[in-house]
């Protein structure tokens, strides 16, 4: 089993709508964009975690992967991070608390700017982080339960081009497939005796080179075999037509509702009171 790839279950929300799971997919997603502070993104983070829990996701099969995602991002964050020691950047934080440094590599007068490890650097790298693991645990829990036929009827009703549908279901079952040769690539760089030192944090994004040359060529590979085969049955040649339509319940009412107080919370907080800012 691997991320962002569908399940057949019976639980709650494989039995809600994909128009419900699109509209909680959205909401989620506007609060993400906005806040950027690490401590009022936590409660979304943990909830995202007991729905994850609730449908009985495949954590043996996803943790390895998950990790690998979440470093990727947590150090390119990082690596952005140093740079963010500038007054202009922080709004709630004290600047002077901001620019605690713990590693000064580069000063103020060099030619890139100042370039140093600080608290505020440190906050920003979090709150990125949480950010992202958030939405990439949203958008894998609405792959989880959502079936391809469904987010199918889902485009067809929100009248997608039927172009742009087929580039979306192409990526839909593109990242599994990206994550199954990832999981080949690790095992066999493995034996070949490649690990992560982590003594020098600075050196990490290059021992990462030995995972993105092969996996880049794979993943090429298959773009050539899908732009093959669609070409190969005449895609774009026929109509388009809506297969059924989808209808919502009462506990898709249930559930949006409740996801719209907790957005409306959430952005009554950040215009009333700036939380969620740096």
């Amino acid at each position: 089993m691997v991320l962002l790839e569908y399940k057949d279950k019976d639980t709650f929300l494989h039995r809600l709508s994909p128009i419900t799971k699109f509209i909680w997919l959205t909401l989620t997603g506007i609060v993400l964009s906005i806040y950027m502070h690490p401590l009022p993104l936590l409660p979304l983070f943990i909830l995202t975690l007991a729905l994850l829990y609730a449908v009985g996701v495949p954590w043996r099969g996803w943790l390895n992967q998950l990790i690998i995602v979440i470093l990727i991002g947590s150090l390119s964050f990082f690596f952005i991070g140093l740079w963010v020691n500038r007054p202009d950047m922080f709004v709630k934080t004290p600047y002077e608390l901001a620019n605690q440094t713990f590693i000064e590599l580069a000063p103020q007068d060099f030619v890139l700017g100042r370039i140093a490890v600080t608290y505020g650097g440190l906050l920003y790298t979090a709150g990125q982080s949480l950010r992202s693991t958030t939405l990439l645990l949203t958008i894998s829990l609405f792959v989880f339960t959502t079936s391809p036929t469904e987010i199918i009827s889902l485009l067809q009703q929100l009248r997608v081009p039927h172009k742009l549908m087929f580039v979306i279901m192409v990526a839909y079952r593109f990242f599994p497939e990206v994550f199954r040769k990832l999981s080949t690539v690790i095992s066999a760089q493995k034996l070949r005796g490649w690990e992560v030192k982590v003594s020098n944090p600075l050196s990490i994004p290059r021992q990462y080179f030995p995972l993105a040359v092969p996996l880049l060529s794979e993943a090429i590979r298959l773009s050539d075999r899908v732009t093959i085969s669609a070409e190969s049955r005449g895609f774009g040649s026929g109509v388009f037509t809506i297969r059924r339509r989808l209808q919502l319940s009462s506990s898709d009412y249930i559930f949006i509702g409740i996801w719209i107080v907790i957005t409306s919370v959430y952005i009554g907080l950040f215009l009333l009171y700036g939380l969620g800012l740096l």
